[in-house]
């Protein structure tokens, strides 16, 4: 086996776990983004800045109960 063969199979495997990584988070990591958009709908372009979610995530008193008795 040529070291040749090995290293650029090496090469595409690597290139294939970015990839897969890069699939795999950017939906993770673009989901705060979307939080802060004024839009129901979670699409580009954003709408506008809010922390209208986060207002209503905090004062709902049962999730805040559960928080802490956790």
């Amino acid at each position: 086996m040529s070291t040749a063969r090995t290293q650029g199979g090496g090469r595409w495997l690597g290139m294939y776990v970015a990839a897969y990584l890069v699939f795999l988070y950017l939906p993770v990591l673009l989901i705060p983004l979307f939080s802060f958009n004024n839009s129901i709908q979670a699409a580009f372009p954003l709408q506008g800045f809010t922390l209208q979610w986060y207002a209503t995530l905090f004062g709902n008193s049962a999730l805040t109960v559960a928080l802490l008795n956790s």
